[in-house]
């Protein structure tokens, strides 16, 4: 886990002092927040997910706590919450721009790493667990909340 951490601090450092890294910075500094998001389900009509991510200092890492709440499910309605704490694992590049991947490692589970998100232009993407896109027709995407508003993905 520290050495991912401080292969992304390598790299944003390299990126800045190459002129390139003020967006990446920015992209940094913008990731915490909450996201939201009806996410589709085999047994239900969907599960809401949200998701808050807190910084610990300079926002490359820090705290998060993830609520997943099935909907009209055949074995009747569950809410699961799990904490943990986020780091930048890896860096995409995409045309255009150069998104991050987050991951999540849950307090709880034995294994380290949960899930991975992608962070593209303010968002949060839900990744599988080879970091890689999800096939549509499901869309992943959990939108960044606005700090004042309330909103029903339903």
């Amino acid at each position: 886990m520290r050495k991912a951490i401080c292969t992304c601090l390598v790299l944003l450092c390299c990126l800045v002092v190459n002129g390139q890294g003020s967006g990446l910075a920015a992209k940094i500094a913008a990731i915490h927040g909450t996201y939201k998001h009806f996410v589709p389900c085999g047994d239900c009509t969907g599960v809401e997910t949200t998701i808050t991510l807190d910084c610990d200092g300079p926002c490359n890492t820090g705290s998060y706590s993830l609520r997943e709440e099935s909907v009209n499910s055949i074995n009747g309605d569950k809410s699961a919450e799990s904490t943990g704490t986020w780091s930048i694992s890896d860096t995409l590049a995409e045309p255009g721009e150069t998104a991050l991947i987050i991951s999540l490692s849950d307090r709880d589970l034995k294994e380290n790493t949960r899930d991975f998100f992608l962070f593209k232009e303010g968002n949060l993407e839900q990744l599988d667990k080879l970091k890689r896109r999800v096939s549509p027709p499901f869309n992943l995407v959990l939108k960044k909340l606005d700090s004042n508003a309330i909103l029903d993905l339903r």
